[in-house]
Order: C-alpha cells, then structure tokens, then sequence
C-alpha cells in the first residue's frame, strides 16, 4: 500500500513538473513593438510603413501607421499580447479618402465650408495574416500593383459608409431645410456613383459638428497637420446623427431623420 501511495506521489509530481515546463514554453511571448508592427505590415503589403504610435488595451496593442510612400494614408492596427490576431485597416483607409473627396465635393456645391472625414477606415472586411482567401488576395494585388477599388468590391461588397462632417455653423445664409436637402442630395450622389460603377446599394450614416469658425479652424488643421488642439465639448455638444441610403432596411429607425425631425434637431441647439 506504501508503494502504491509513493507511486501516485512521483506520478503526480511527474505530470505537474511537464505541466509547468509545458506552460514555461506557452507563456513565451513575442514582442510586439513598432518595428515588429512595421515589418508585419511590410510582409503582407510588400512595402514600407511606419508604425507612429503605440497603445496597450484591454490585452490588445493598439498602433497608428502610415504608409511611408504616402504618409497621408494614416490607419490603425491591431495584435494580441502574442502577435497574433493580426489586424490592420490599410485597405479601408486607401478607399475611404477617396470617399471623403466625392462627397465633400458634393457637399460643397452649395455649403461653403464643410470638411468631411470618413469616419470608419473599415468600409471593406480587411486583410488579416491568415484569413480568408479573398483577404489574401487582395494583399497580393498591392504587392504586385494591381490593386483597384472596383477589384477590391468584386471579393469583398460593401453596404454602408460612415462620415463625419464638420460644418462651419457661422454661416447662417441656409435654412435648416436646406441643409437637409443638401445632406440627402449628396447622399444620392453617392448611391448612384456606387450603383453606376460597382453596382451595390449602400447607405450612409453620419454625425454631424456644427461648429463656429474657431473650432471649425482647429478641426481642419488637427486633421491635415496633426498638431492642432480640438476643443472635445464643443464637438460634443452639437451632433446630429443621421443616416440615409439605399436599402433603407438596413438603417437604425431612430437615425432616419425625416426633414422635419431634423430641422428640430437644428432648432433645439440653438435653444
């Protein structure tokens, strides 16, 4: 019996000691810092990139980068405490400036000084390390220069757009009705470029800012230099959120504001 128990002693003693040596060799991490970010990223796009920024969070390395031939392409990316999950928006943010471009220059046909920024860089499912093969494929494309937005929407369709469109309320030549109707137009023009070149029906969501000059002033150059202070309140203080497009099915109820339910909005921040 004495035997028996010095058996199960030295079993168990030799199932915690592989235990620990196993979680020893588990536990091993990579390091995941901005040079191990950049050369991910180098390694799945097939050019240079610079990691700016980076942030730990809720067990995720959080990092702001830019490609370094065009330092205007700013996106996040993602990885676990191991490197893994390997996530970046690079794509989202070559097609959403193009985006912001259409309809801010909608917008501007009759508002003067609005500035729009699209808000979600992730208007595409993008590409992670080991995903599926359409993601991989499109990491392929801008290795070898093929890359095209119509390319891009043939594996991957979208149907939303997100903006955020910060508007210099200073002026006060236009009726709140009008701004609505602005608003709603250029949407139109949007679902139509997306129904005429890549037929898909998309809908828009967007928070609105109205600001005064000041802070509208800071807005844009936060946004173009990076080294301007926002005043936050203010932003948060004057917000409509609204979405429009085509299918109206897949809109929020609460956010599909008819002309009348916004121009009380507009009224109510004034009040």
């Amino acid at each position: 019996m004495k035997m028996l128990r010095k058996r199960i002693v030295l079993v168990s003693v030799l199932i915690m000691f592989l235990l620990c040596v196993c979680c020893g060799c588990t536990n091993e991490k990579t390091v995941v810092d901005e040079k191990y970010i950049e050369d991910e990223l180098q390694e799945r796009y097939g050019m240079e990139f610079v990691c700016d920024s980076l942030n730990y969070s809720q067990h995720m390395y959080i990092g702001t980068c830019h490609s370094a031939v065009d330092p205007s392409i700013s996106f996040e990316c993602m990885y676990g405490e191991n490197g893994d999950f390997g996530y970046d928006y690079y794509i989202g943010a070559i097609i959403s400036r193009e985006e912001e471009e259409f309809f801010t220059s909608c917008l501007n046909k009759y508002i003067k000084n609005v500035y729009t920024k699209c808000a979600y860089a992730i208007i595409v499912d993008d590409c992670t390390p080991d995903d599926s093969d359409g993601d991989l494929l499109i990491c392929d494309m801008v290795k070898n220069g093929t890359f095209t937005i119509e390319k891009v929407y043939d594996i991957h369709p979208i149907s939303r757009l997100s903006f955020k469109i910060f508007i210099d309320d200073s002026d006060e030549q236009l009726s709140y009705l009008d701004e609505y109707k602005i608003i709603e137009n250029s949407v139109d023009e949007l679902v139509r470029k997306y129904k005429e070149l890549y037929e898909l029906d998309i809908y828009v969501d967007m928070c609105i800012y109205f600001l005064n000059s000041s802070d509208y002033e800071s807005v844009y150059k936060y946004f173009n230099c990076g080294n301007e202070n926002i005043n936050v309140d203010a932003l948060n203080s004057n917000i409509i959120q609204i979405e429009m497009g085509i299918p109206k099915d897949y809109v929020t109820e609460d956010l599909w504001l008819s002309s009348s339910q916004y121009i009380a909005r507009r009224r109510e921040m004034v009040e």
